[in-house]
This record gives structure tokens, C-alpha cells and sequence, in this order.
């Protein structure tokens, strides 16, 4: 009986905690830095965990500075800033006497020993005791979302309202992507974030904390404001400095034959390291590897040349994925006290995969007519990557250094096979991509303002690849030969720095800085190709081979400035730029170059308007110039049908952008609400288009005076209801254009229109029933100028999933998708139907999963772009059948 009153009392000592930091809840402007440590120990000195020390404005006690709990080992550590000459600190938890101080507001050491005190509470039911908000930090409390059949933090972040995370494990808040993911404070896994979202156990994390406009580097924090949110996933105690180890053994069945799906993987967190290691194998249509792709990815050297492949459709990748796939990760950081960490990444992938699909694209002419491509599409590709980056950090306040090492080798080959209207074609594929890069960031200041920074990128990428048809398709342009078919070979290598320095708030006048900052940038890029006939008649002609290179020296000043109040974060960018370019055709023995005085402009605003409102903007006018992708005389073999060949023009490409941004929170309600409205407009000067002859086309460029718009509208609105944990997510785009499309030698403009609508709903009606309810509509049309339109295209995706709980630890999943399309031959409509039964015993969750019970064997889709109807009948896998094992084994 008085184990239950302690449990009890404990709970309602949370709900008072809460409720204590929402009624006190405000931040107060920056200015001067003050660190308090200390430890907090019982009366015969035995450290307290988990003890709330928070500190006070003086002048206004209901008002919130900065609050942290204490470590396993009973210290602390409150870092915040504030101009008042007097602090107020507060100590409290469940069964201690609360402590209360006022102390100078300078730097020092704060040991207390506190009390005994057993406080009797009337129960106290607090609304938003789901969230709560400390100044620019909000906290979601994972046990208050955490649903029943959850088991990643991934799982629980998709219920939290604010937060979206996609299939791959991205996260966003407010619809914008976050900086960083960390773990206890401590960044371990960098833009691999993911690897946590799919992996890190949801048991294990007692609070996500967003924090918003956060700025990772402590030298900057009073000088640069971001726009992006940063996650810290906060462990519960037990947690911490336990070594933890979960696997997941699945056997099963389908069409094809048996499947399988393993993984195993380690966790170990402690406050000066962590190490995350993931090993995960699947056939069972699990995309195992998509998690270790980096969310800052900048994309890798351009391909030439590739197979013509079904294109996938855009719904739940387990449907459709035939796989045989493999993952491992290896993720370590150690930190020490100075705040010097070093951190290592290691990943491997390896996958093979089937696809096959009937594809009908219809290009649409200037003059009305169409031209219709039907194709019989299959093929097989295998993909290796291999990835690894070290980086050696120091954060301080006045110093901050980053010295990251990377390097990347991706592998690939591919056979693909088509049958159309003129003849089967084999096709055959293999890449290999290489690249390294150092990327050196340093940060020295004199005081919280005045600095200097230096950052320098260097990258070296190479890239051979290589295409063979069989047979020969361009048989007016070779000749009528005894030719079995056609190989195109291409090798491109890059070398790219980027290296700047500034002075940071070089000149400051009250709440105004100017920042002026040197660049010199440098890209060198070749390449090398030849198109040869194959088979007893080989040849090879000068006009299909490349010995091409492009070289831009980009170097100047920019002037930042910048203002900042607290709530009104303002700046301006004026870049000032010489750019030199030099292009050497050799082969066509063509050298042309440019050099160009650029000014470009870029202007932000960020007003926080009141506590739960924010406003921003953004303006950039711009300019770009061509990359060697478009720069190349002779022809390459881009697919089985279609070549390219480029004029070499170099003009100055221009471009602006602006958007709004409206982001409204309210956490005691648990409402989110963004509204965004963005503007484009391109000028390109020239134009990429392609020539049709028949099946076969020919990529080429001309120059134009034409530009192209784009408006963008989305709203997106949560909303959480306590009663019945509702959850409710609402969102609205609308997008309208018009661009120039060069077809037939002719340059068409084209308008286009779509928009999409999603709502979902998430509730438990009963203790034993959950509710998980979506639906999504696409509407588009398109049409020329001159009056010729493309079919308006109709879809709509709507699932339900219902999930029981039974006696016995037993649950059932039973899960049905929807889909609708307009355009679709037959049958315009057809279901997915899955079914789960989950068995929890002891340390392991049994799953016995039955999908697709219906046995649909397609997917239709289609979808316009740029005068072109793209149409699939995407096959999927067959109805299947898997047994799981998910058990922590320690």
C-alpha cells in the first residue's frame, strides 16, 4: 500500500513539476553569459538525480530563465543569459524541501543539501502536461504519446503534433527539415540521424525537446539565428551507461519464395560517449538501407548514362519493393570535459532489386499532335555504397574548430529489358563513384561579439561509367551496318574548394553588425567519352567521343549586414563576385570563356510577433551558369533512346526567389498551425529540350529570352485532444506556373496547375482500440498557350488502420489502403488489405504479418510534367506471409 502512494505521489509530484514551468514559463532578452554548477545531495551527502535547478528573473519570479536537472551523480550545469545584476535559484523534486536563492548573476559554484519533506497533494489534472515550453526549448513528454504497438522514437514522433517524419526517418517541424538530431545533448550520428529514428527503442527516451532556432555552434549563438529546429532526445535514467542490445529474427513466405528479414542492434549512451552500431538484412521488401543515406546529402557527380527503368510509384515502398538487401552501421563519439568531441561514422549497403512495370509516356507536340512511347519495362540492379567520415571538434564560446575527413565509393550495375513497338532491347549498366573531401570550419572571438572565422570545403570525385544497347537503335546515324549493338563509355572527375574568411561583427552599432567576408572558390571538372557500334563492324566516329573541361574561379567580398533585438532578427546580403569560366572542347577544338562582375542580393526578417506567433521571409536574387552536364559537343547515348548534344552556350542565367513563412503554436492546446507562400521566377537565357523521331530522340539546347514562374501556397495545421488521445493533422497545397518547353525545335509555353489535400486522424475510442484513418487527394492539369491541353489528372489514397487489444498480451493490426486514379485502363480503383497479430511474452514480441490478403498484383499511377503524361502499371509483390521475433537481449 505505501509502494502505491509513493508511486503516486511521484506522479502527481510530476504533474506539479509541470505545472510549476508552464505557470512560470517566459524568457527574458540576452546579454551576459552565466554558468552555474554545483551538486545536490541528500542530508548524508548521497547525490539526487533528476532534481529540477531553475533559474529566476529576480524582478519577476513567474519568469523562467533557464532550468536543467541533475545528473545520476547529482551535478549540474545552467548555462544562460541574462542582464540583471540578481538571480533567483530554485531546487526542488519529489520528497525534498524546496530551496530558494538569490545569488549574483555571475559564473559559480551552487552546492546545496537539501531536506526531507513529504508533501500530500490533491490530485492536479494538467491539460498540457503532454507539452511544455521554457523559453525557445519545447518539450514533449514521450510517455503522454507513446502508443502500444510503438517501438522506435520514430514511431512516437509521427504522433506529436508539430513533428512529421517520412518513410526514410527525416524529421521535420513545422514542415521544415531539423539541423540536428542529438541524444543527450550530444550529436553522434551527424546527417545519419535517422539510424535514431528508426532504431533508438522508445522505452528508452523520456522527453523530446525541440529547439527552435537552434544554433549548435556555442562561438555564434549571439551572432548567427537559424530558421531550423534541432531535436534532443532525452534518456531516461536508466538509460544511461547500460550497454543494450535488440534483435529481430523474421521467417516468412510469398509467390517468390521464402523470405527473410534480420537485424540486430547495439546502443550504449553515457555522458562522455556513445556508440550506435546496426546490422539489418531483409528480401521481404524492407528497406533497410534507406536510413543511412545522410539527410545533408549534396548528391553525388552527374550521371551521363543510365538504363531505362520503371519509374516507382510514390506510395508505402514495402508494396513493391522486391529486394535482397543488406545494411551496417557503425556509429561512435567521445566527448570529454573541455568540450572536445570526436565522432565516426562507418556505413555499408548492399542492394539488389526487381522491377517491372508497363510504362506509356506521351510527349505532347507543339502543333497538338502526340508522340506515344509504350513500354514493356524490366530490369535488375545490384547497389553498393560504402561511406565514412571522421570529425574532430572543439565548442567552446570562444573557440570553436571542426575537422572533418570523409570518403564514399558507390558501385552499381545494372541489365534492364524492354519490348516495344520497334524491338526488344537488352540494356547493361555499371558505374563506379569515388570521391573524398576535407571540410576545416574554425571560430576565434575576443569577446560575445567580434571574431574571426575561416571555412574551407575541398572535394575530388570521379566517376567512370559505362552503357551498352543491344541492338544498335541509331542505325541513320551510323549507318546501315553489321552492328549487334552500341556501348557508351564516359569517365568525369571533379575538383572543388570553397574557402572563406570573416570578421565577425567587425563593426557594431547598438543592435546592428556588419560582418564583411572574403571567398574564393574554384571548380574544375572533365570529361571523357566515346560512343563505339559493337560487333563484328565496330566503330567508332569522332562526333560520339568528348575530351571536355570546365573550369569557374568564383572570388570576391560580401557585406553582411544584420540586427537583432530579441524578437526581431533582420539581415542583408550583398555579395560582390569576380567569375571567371574557361571551357576547352578539345575534340571539337572549341574554347570559350567568360569573365563577369556579379553583384547578387539576399534579405531576411524573422519577428517573433508574440510568444506563440512568427514571421519570416526571405528574398535572394541570383544567377547561375551551366554545369559540363550540358557543355559537351560530341553525342553521348544518355538511354537506349535518346542522345545528347549540346550547343557550348555560357550565358548568366538569373533567378529570384521570396516566401513567407507563418508559424503559430500553441502547446498548452496542442495546436500547430504553418502557412507558406513562395515565389519564383527563372530567367534562363537557355533552354534544354529534345527532338522526337519516332521513339528515338535528340537532346539540345537553344538560346531564349523566355522565363519561368512559379506560385506555391501550403497550409498545414495539428491539432491534440487529451480525450480520447486525438490526433488530427490537416494540410493544403496549391501550386501554379508557366515555363518555356523546347520540343520539335520549337519553344511552347506550358501552364500547369495541382493540388493536394491530406488528412489524417489518430484516436483511441475504447481502451482497447486504437484508430489511425488517412487520406490524400491530387488534382493536376496542364496546357499550352496555343490552346492544347493534357488530361487532368484525378487520384486518391485512403487508408485505415485499426489496431485491438486482446486478453493475453495479445493485439491485432489490421490495415486497408485505397487507391483511386482517373486515367487508369480498367479498373480505376483497387485495395492493399494487411493483417497483424502481436504477441508480447516476457522480453519478446512475437508478430505474425499477413500482406496484401487480396493478392492485387499493380499499381496504376500517372502524373504530368512539362508537357508530358507519364503513365505505370507498376507490379507488386504478391500476397505473403512473415513471422517476427523482436526481443532486447540486454
Amino acid at each position: 500500500m505505501s509502494h502505491n502512494k509513493t508511486k503516486k505521489g511521484k506522479s502527481l509530484m510530476k504533474r506539479y513539476t509541470i505545472l510549476l514551468l508552464i505557470l512560470m514559463s517566459a524568457y527574458s532578452v540576452a546579454f551576459a553569459q552565466t554558468i552555474f554548477t554545483g551538486k545536490i545531495t541528500d542530508g548524508k551527502g548521497t547525490p539526487l538525480s533528476d532534481i529540477t535547478v531553475m533559474a529566476l528573473s529576480e524582478k519577476d519570479t513567474t519568469s523562467v530563465i533557464a532550468y536543467t536537472f541533475t545528473e545520476s551523480d547529482g551535478r549540474y550545469k545552467l548555462q544562460f543569459d541574462s542582464n540583471e545584476n540578481e538571480i533567483r535559484l530554485m531546487v526542488y523534486g519529489f520528497n525534498i524541501k524546496k530551496i530558494s536563492e538569490t545569488v549574483k548573476n555571475i559564473s559559480a559554484t551552487h552546492n546545496y543539501k537539501t531536506e526531507k519533506e513529504s508533501i500530500e497533494l490533491q490530485e492536479v489534472v494538467v491539460k498540457s502536461g503532454k507539452i511544455w515550453q521554457l523559453g525557445d526549448t519545447l518539450n514533449y513528454s514521450v510517455d503522454a504519446f507513446i502508443g502500444k504497438n510503438d517501438i522506435s522514437i520514430g514511431d512516437v514522433l509521427r504522433r506529436m503534433p508539430g513533428i512529421q517524419v517520412d518513410d526514410n526517418g527525416h524529421i521535420y517541424y513545422q514542415g521544415k527539415n531539423i539541423s540536428h538530431l542529438y541524444i543527450n545533448g550530444i550529436d553522434a550520428l551527424a546527417g545519419r540521424y535517422s539510424i535514431a529514428t528508426n532504431n533508438l527503442a522508445a522505452q528508452m527516451v523520456a522527453t523530446v525537446q525541440v529547439m527552435e532556432n537552434h544554433q549548435g555552434v556555442k562561438a555564434l549563438k549571439k551572432l548567427v539565428i537559424p530558421d531550423e529546429a534541432a531535436i534532443n532526445l532525452k534518456l531516461k535514467p536508466e538509460a544511461a551507461g547500460t550497454l543494450n542490445m535488440e534483435a529481430l529474427l523474421g521467417v516468412g513466405a510469398d509467390d517468390n519464395g521464402m523470405m527473410w528479414h534480420e537485424e540486430a542492434v547495439m546502443t550504449y549512451f553515457s555522458k562522455k560517449r556513445q556508440h550506435i552500431a546496426t546490422y539489418k538484412t531483409a528480401n521481404d521488401g524492407t528497406d533497410v538501407s534507406a536510413e543511412l543515406a545522410s539527410c545533408n546529402n549534396s548528391g553525388e557527380a552527374e550521371q551521363f548514362t543510365d538504363i531505362v527503368r520503371p519509374t516507382p510509384p510514390g506510395i508505402d515502398k514495402h508494396n513493391y519493393y522486391f529486394n535482397q538487401s543488406h545494411a551496417a552501421s557503425i556509429n561512435s563519439v567521445w566527448k570529454n570535459d573541455d568540450d572536445h568531441e570526436t565522432r565516426l561514422n562507418i556505413v555499408y549497403s548492399n542492394d539488389h532489386e526487381h522491377r517491372n512495370s508497363y510504362d506509356k509516356t506521351t510527349y505532347l507536340l507543339p502543333d497538338g499532335s502526340n508522340t506515344v512511347i509504350s513500354e514493356q519495362l524490366a530490369d535488375a540492379a545490384t547497389e553498393n555504397r560504402a561511406e565514412g567520415d571522421f570529425e574532430y571538434k572543439i565548442n567552446k564560446e570562444k573557440l570553436y574548430l571542426s575537422e572533418t575527413a570523409g570518403m564514399t565509393a558507390h558501385w552499381n550495375s545494372g541489365k534492364g529489358y524492354t519490348d516495344n513497338s520497334e524491338a526488344p532491347i537488352s540494356q547493361s549498366l555499371w558505374t563506379r563513384n569515388i570521391s573524398m573531401q576535407n571540410r576545416l570550419s574554425m571560430i576565434i572571438k575576443k569577446d560575445d561579439y567580434k571574431g574571426v572565422a575561416v571555412n574551407s570545403l575541398v572535394t575530388y570525385e570521379e566517376k567512370p561509367q559505362a552503357l551498352t544497347v543491344i541492338p544498335c537503335m541509331y542505325d541513320s546515324i551510323f549507318g546501315n551496318g553489321n552492328y549487334t549493338g552500341m556501348r557508351q563509355d564516359v569517365k568525369s572527375r571533379r575538383f572543388m574548394t570553397e574557402n572563406s574568411a570573416e570578421m565577425l561583427s567587425a563593426i557594431k552599432i547598438g543592435n546592428f553588425r556588419i560582418s564583411p567576408k572574403a571567398t574564393l572558390n574554384y571548380n574544375h571538372s572533365g570529361m571523357e567519352s566515346v560512343l563505339n557500334t559493337t560487333g563484328a563492324a565496330s566503330t567508332r566516329v569522332t562526333d560520339f567521343a568528348n575530351d571536355t573541361y570546365l573550369s569557374h574561379l568564383k572570388t570576391g567580398i560580401t557585406a553582411m549586414l544584420d540586427y537583432y533585438d530579441g524578437s526581431l532578427n533582420a539581415g542583408i546580403n550583398v555579395p560582390l563576385m569576380y567569375e571567371m569560366l574557361s571551357l576547352n572542347q578539345k575534340i571539337q577544338q572549341n574554347s570559350i570563356s567568360r569573365n563577369d562582375f556579379n553583384v547578387s542580393f539576399t534579405a531576411y526578417v524573422r519577428w517573433k510577433a508574440l510568444s506563440n506567433l512568427t514571421i519570416s521571409g526571405h528574398y535572394t536574387a541570383d544567377h547561375r551558369y551551366p554545369s559540363l552536364s550540358t557543355l559537351y559537343g560530341g553525342y553521348i547515348l544518355t538511354n537506349y533512346r535518346q542522345i545528347a548534344s549540346y550547343e557550348a552556350y555560357m550565358p548568366r542565367m538569373t533567378w529570384q526567389a521570396a516566401d513567407i513563412d507563418i508559424d503559430f503554436k500553441d502547446p498548452f492546446n496542442m495546436i500547430f498551425i504553418t502557412l507558406n507562400a513562395s515565389y519564383s521566377c527563372r530567367s534562363p537565357k537557355v533552354i534544354y529540350g529534345e527532338t522526337f523521331n519516332g521513339i528515338l530522340s535528340h537532346m539540345y539546347a537553344r538560346t531564349t529570352s523566355s522565363r519561368g514562374e512559379e506560385f506555391a501556397v501550403m497550409l498545414s495545421a495539428g491539432k491534440n485532444i487529451s480525450w480520447k488521445n486525438i490526433s488530427i493533422k490537416l494540410t493544403a497545397q496549391y501550386s501554379k506556373g508557366h515555363m518555356p518547353v523546347l520540343r520539335q525545335e520549337q519553344i511552347t509555353r506550358y501552364d500547369s496547375e495541382a493540388a493536394v489535400f491530406t488528412a489524417g486522424i489518430k484516436a483511441e475510442p475504447f481502451n482497447f482500440m486504437s484508430v489511425d484513418a488517412g487520406s490524400s487527394m491530387f488534382l493536376s492539369k496542364g496546357s499550352t498557350t496555343d490552346g492544347y491541353s493534357m488530361p487532368a489528372i484525378r487520384t486518391m489514397n485512403n487508408s485505415l488502420l485499426l489496431s485491438l487489444s486482446m486478453p493475453m498480451n495479445i493485439s491485432i493490426d489490421a490495415g486497408l489502403n485505397h487507391y483511386y486514379n482517373n486515367l487508369a485502363m480498367g479498373n480505376k480503383s483497387f485495395a492493399l488489405l494487411n493483417l497483424k497479430i502481436n504477441l508480447n511474452h516476457k522480453r519478446v514480441k512475437y508478430s505474425l504479418e499477413c500482406n496484401n490478403l487480396l493478392n492485387t498484383h499493380k499499381y496504376v499511377y500517372s502524373y504530368n510534367i512539362a508537357m508530358s503524361e507519364f503513365y505505370s502499371e507498376y507490379n507488386l509483390r504478391g500476397r505473403s506471409v512473415m513471422l517476427t521475433a523482436r526481443m532486447n537481449l540486454f
